[in-house]
């Protein structure tokens, strides 16, 4: 049976020849030995096959570069769709000159025509399996001084199978190690987010570290004062483990009523939260995006204080606000 090569610009079938071995076997020119073989010979080949489609080595190319630009599945889906309703045009439209008829925009379908997300992500997939050995080794290379660690659930909830029209999710979370630089030194999917699971991720990290002789000064995480002791037994007792912004932040709004309060006790409520917001930003930093370095932490301290100060002497319906 024909396979169908998708293209950047259009779709066209790959016709193989059938080989008969001495023993009368039958082996399409496709098989992935052959295909394999070739390769090892030094033969490019111009296409790459799925389970039961492919790909022309130019679009898979195109997909991994868009992908590394920063263009999502769902973008790179509607460039394509674009660029083979317009191949279709214009060839129409050379024909229709040629025989002196006019030009329709032709019907496209893009489920038949175009290549989909689900195709788009095999070969996003497969040129990352290509370059995941580099990968590992560039991020294995870096360390840093201030480590940030972190749960994080929507990336693992991609990861997993349908089972009878259900999604199956085979991980929780992820957990990502960051340095001050916000670049990745180490990541683990998890199926929940004891520390005890990182335990191997961890001591690694702590390894490299020292191979590299770059000393950690302190590592940031959401739940310091629980993982702080185990933390503390694999880097040691002199490196800092401080509870990180967000959660730290996020602690202080869980304690300021959100719910069955009056409509001036919520308008106060957003004031408040803008301020103490503004306690950890440069004070000429007061736009939804932030565009200033952090000022230091004595001013932020001071900031913090204020505000403090500030609040604590508020009073609403004979209710303190903070």
């Amino acid at each position: 049976m024909p396979r169908s090569i998708f293209s950047v610009q259009e779709r066209v079938l790959l016709v193989s020849c059938m080989y008969l071995c001495g023993n009368h076997h039958q082996v399409i020119a496709h098989d992935p030995e052959l295909l394999k073989s070739v390769r090892e010979a030094g033969i490019r080949i111009p296409f790459i096959l799925f389970h039961e489609s492919g790909m022309t080595k130019e679009l898979h190319n195109f997909i991994s570069s868009s992908i590394q630009a920063g263009l999502c599945i769902q973008d790179i889906e509607s460039i394509l769709h674009h660029s083979s309703r317009a191949y279709l045009y214009y060839s129409q439209a050379t024909l229709s000159m040629d025989s002196y008829e006019q030009c329709n925009f032709p019907l496209f379908n893009p489920k038949r025509d175009s290549i989909g997300r689900m195709l788009i992500t095999r070969a996003f997939l497969r040129a990352f399996s290509e370059c995941e050995g580099m990968y590992t080794q560039h991020m294995a290379s870096h360390c840093g001084h201030w480590l940030s660690a972190d749960h994080t659930f929507k990336v693992s909830a991609n990861i997993g199978y349908w089972s009878n029209q259900k999604w199956i999710k085979l991980y929780n979370a992820v957990f990502i190690v960051m340095n001050e630089e916000n670049k990745v030194l180490a990541w683990q999917l998890t199926r929940g987010t004891s520390i005890d699971t990182m335990q191997s991720l961890l001591t690694g990290l702590y390894q490299r570290h020292q191979n590299a002789q770059q000393e950690i000064e302190g590592i940031i995480i959401d739940n310091c004062c629980i993982v702080k002791n185990k933390i503390n037994a694999i880097f040691g007792s002199r490196v800092l483990i401080k509870l990180d912004l967000f959660h730290a932040i996020k602690r202080i709004l869980e304690k300021i009523p959100r719910k069955g309060v009056t409509s001036e006790v919520r308008e106060v409520r957003q004031v408040m939260i803008k301020d103490l917001r503004l306690c950890f930003r440069d004070e000429k930093d007061i736009g939804q995006t932030r565009k200033k370095p952090t000022p230091p932490s004595d001013k932020m301290q001071k900031n913090l204080q204020d505000f403090l100060k500030k609040w604590s002497s508020e009073l609403l319906d004979d209710m303190k606000d903070y």
